[in-house]
């Protein structure tokens, strides 16, 4: 084994963090063997790129007699002169420092958000709640926050797209604020994406009303899973939101109405989901114990017994949680 120096293990850590953002987009549940040779070559590609930042960032550099650089700690070899940005590097870098300054400006959130109580980690989600600190580099980047922005966009072109085809969707109240539910003295809060409330001809012996209706974009591998394995067996965490807000929301008679926007191909996925009530009331009772343990000033169990769990690996409390 590689008897590595502190330096070095905080580097791995910092090209973990780095990979564990691509399987989140990827899937955790896609097997190695299973990538794409793009999706390998980019997980390789961020890891390097993390680890040599992070490295770089440690490096004390001092200057001899004639001008000459000495690199001293860490003992790497850089022997080439850094290449000067593209014009795509240096504008993406701006987008990217606006896009989180401007989300560091956001108001926390002061509640537990329905769509996150299907979390397995209820540790984890003690952290959110309280806002603790999360771990050293481990914020939101800007292309995350990119990638949730385009996420938003693809639901609002869904709600066209279904309104053309003669349903009824209501996405906002006549005051123009969103639909949601507010419990446990505003500590627990959902905003549901929309109500359909009747349905073209057609499709009416299909799809009954009215019906929760939640709007989910993904790549192209995680909405393939989510159409052969439907939503409850791809992503146990939609499974949850659905079922609390067609709780909460008195919409429990009628199947849900998931839809599935594949981002690079555009093809969409409907999927009626019955109201699972087991699941609805495990999953309040976990937002329950998370409270009730916050205001005991406890903590959950972890997830896992080990840090290298992938659960553990992609997740911005890690070594708060593990030290």
């Amino acid at each position: 084994m590689v008897d590595l120096t502190e330096h070095e293990r905080a580097a791995l850590r910092a090209a973990m963090r780095a990979m564990a953002e691509v399987m989140a987009e990827i899937g955790w549940t896609t097997p190695l063997n299973a990538l794409s040779e793009q999706q390998v070559l980019t997980l390789a590609e961020v890891a390097v790129g993390a680890f040599q930042d992070a490295m770089r960032a440690v490096l004390s550099v001092q200057r001899l007699p004639g001008g000459a650089l000495l690199m001293t700690e860490p003992s790497l070899d850089f022997n080439h002169r850094p290449k000067p940005p593209t014009a795509a590097e240096a504008i993406n870098a701006l987008i990217d420092a606006a896009l989180v300054a401007e989300n560091g400006t956001r108001a926390r959130r002061e509640y537990l958000g329905g769509s996150r109580l299907g979390d397995p980690c209820a540790r984890r989600l003690q952290y959110e709640f309280l806002d603790v600190p999360r771990d050293p580099d481990t914020g939101f980047s800007g292309q995350t926050l990119r990638v949730f922005a385009v996420g938003h966009v693809f639901e609002d072109l869904a709600i066209g797209w279904l309104r053309r085809a003669g349903f009824d969707l209501r996405t906002r109240s006549r005051s123009g604020e969103q639909f949601g539910f507010s419990v446990a003295a505003g500590r627990v809060q959902g905003h549901i994406d929309g109500v359909v409330v009747a349905a073209p001809a057609s499709a009416q012996s299909v799809v009954a009303v009215p019906a929760l209706w939640e709007c989910k974009s993904a790549n192209a591998r995680n909405w393939k899973e989510i159409v052969r394995r439907g939503v409850a067996a791809a992503k146990p965490i939609y499974a949850a939101q659905v079922a609390l807000y067609q709780a909460y929301m008195g919409l429990t008679e009628a199947p849900a109405l998931f839809t599935a926007v594949n981002k690079d191909t555009a093809e969409l996925h409907h999927e009626l989901v019955p109201f699972d009530g087991a699941l609805a009331q495990a999953t309040s009772d976990k937002a329950v114990r998370v409270l009730q343990a916050c205001d005991a000033g406890e903590w959950l169990p972890r997830i896992a017994a080990e840090p290298d769990h992938p659960e553990c690996a992609r997740c911005p409390w890690r070594t708060r949680c593990w030290s």
